[in-house]
């Protein structure tokens, strides 16, 4: 079955013209010129910019908070064998 679907697509794409290959890409360039222009598009890039910039700032304050947490947690681990080593 499989390698019918490959035959059929095959046949298809030596079937088609060079106009037809050439107005087919075309249309695509198009579509894709009116998707990078559209404000719908370009508003959905700017909040994913400023979603990345939010989480990135999340992920940097959690990482500050992480380390001064291991800090304290090494600092702590240290007294606590220091005292033990005077006793």
């Amino acid at each position: 079955m499989r390698t019918l679907t490959i035959i059929l697509l095959a046949v298809a794409c030596v079937g088609c013209s060079k106009a037809v290959m050439h107005q087919t890409s075309s249309d695509l360039k198009t579509a894709a010129a009116d998707i990078k222009n559209d404000p719908a598009v370009k508003r959905l890039g700017t909040d994913a910019k400023v979603a990345a910039h939010d989480a990135g700032s999340e992920v940097k304050k959690d990482a500050n908070q992480a380390k001064d947490q291991l800090k304290k947690a090494g600092s702590d681990a240290k007294n606590t064998v220091d005292d033990k080593t005077r006793s």
